[in-house]
């Protein structure tokens, strides 16, 4: 594995990241795309891409090249001298529209990671969203039944879509884990209300919030495919799990609400609503003295604790 710091790179060569797997007789390439410039940002990917790498048996190289071809050939012809093969190439197998797309690399970067929290009838969840260099890819892990996760994938991208938010050109990794350790399985009561805070997270990932947004606020919703929300089955257990979990505010659609004691209810009826009321910090407590519809991203004030502007 080759990983070299992209601080002073030379004019005219980006960095780029090439994941695969070395044979012994040829390289298989999974993929490879630019890395991002911002230090964190591609200190984020590259754990991403190795963590992914590794259980998969393979490994994560970076090339300083002019174009991602360039980047391949050159591994690759390491790699050919160290094995002493000069038949060495790439592998049949290889993933090979990134390496034959000789189109700059745009100019965002939507590269990072975001955490929410979620709750079904049974428990609540954490959940983790990454967007990392790649083909545009979505995948959500950890739903408490599998069989759902196409729905909620078709759910989510249409939502974010429909809603003039946009689809990132990226791989898009969500992962939900149950906060409760007790909790071994789900029976999947409620589990639409979770494409709220997968939409949400995915979004803060790829910046469109900040992530001090999602500070203090559980999401349960069910999106439709115009990015209105809906009332999940189970609602009303839904925030009593919530509840019972520490949560003090939630954010869910507009339909029917149940009064749960000690939980403060925000409503929204569509995603865009939703990502309104969090950029704006709505969801902080009444105490908070400069959380308004101008608020730029601050430290986090929640109703255990007031940020630093708060406290004065």
């Amino acid at each position: 594995m080759s990983i070299h710091p992209s601080a002073q790179e030379p004019s005219g060569l980006r960095e780029f990241l090439i994941v695969g797997q070395d044979t012994g007789v040829g390289y298989s390439l999974w993929e490879v795309a630019p890395a991002p410039l911002d230090p964190t940002k591609r200190a984020v990917a590259l754990e991403e891409l190795e963590y992914d790498a590794y259980d998969a048996f393979g490994a994560v190289h970076t090339e300083l090249a002019p174009s991602a071809r360039v980047a391949v050939d050159q591994l690759v012809a390491a790699l050919r001298e160290r094995s002493g093969l000069d038949s060495y190439g790439l592998t049949p197998d290889s993933q090979l529209d990134s390496y034959l797309d000789a189109a700059p690399p745009p100019v965002a970067e939507p590269y990072g990671r975001a955490y929410s929290r979620a709750a079904t009838a049974r428990t609540t969840y954490r959940v983790k969203a990454s967007s990392v260099p790649g083909r545009s890819r979505f995948n959500v892990d950890g739903l408490p039944l599998r069989q759902f996760s196409y729905e909620t994938r078709d759910r989510v991208r249409a939502a974010i879509v429909n809603s003039g938010l946009g689809w990132p050109a990226a791989n898009v990794l969500v992962n939900l884990s149950p906060e409760d350790i007790h909790v071994t399985s789900d029976s999947g009561a409620g589990t639409s209300g979770l494409d709220l805070p997968i939409a949400v997270s995915l979004l803060t990932a790829i910046g469109h919030l900040s992530s001090f947004s999602l500070v203090g606020v559980t999401l349960i919703g069910e999106l439709g495919l115009d990015g209105r929300l809906r009332a999940p089955s189970s609602l009303g257990s839904s925030m009593a799990a919530a509840s019972a979990s520490g949560a003090t505010t939630v954010i869910v659609p507009p339909d029917a609400v149940p009064s749960v004691r000690g939980l403060r209810i925000i409503t929204a009826a569509s995603l865009t609503e939703a990502v309104g009321l969090l950029a704006a910090h709505r969801h902080h407590p009444e105490g908070c003295a400069h959380c308004g519809d101008e608020a730029p991203a601050h430290d986090p004030c929640t109703p255990q604790a007031l940020c630093p502007s708060c406290r004065g």
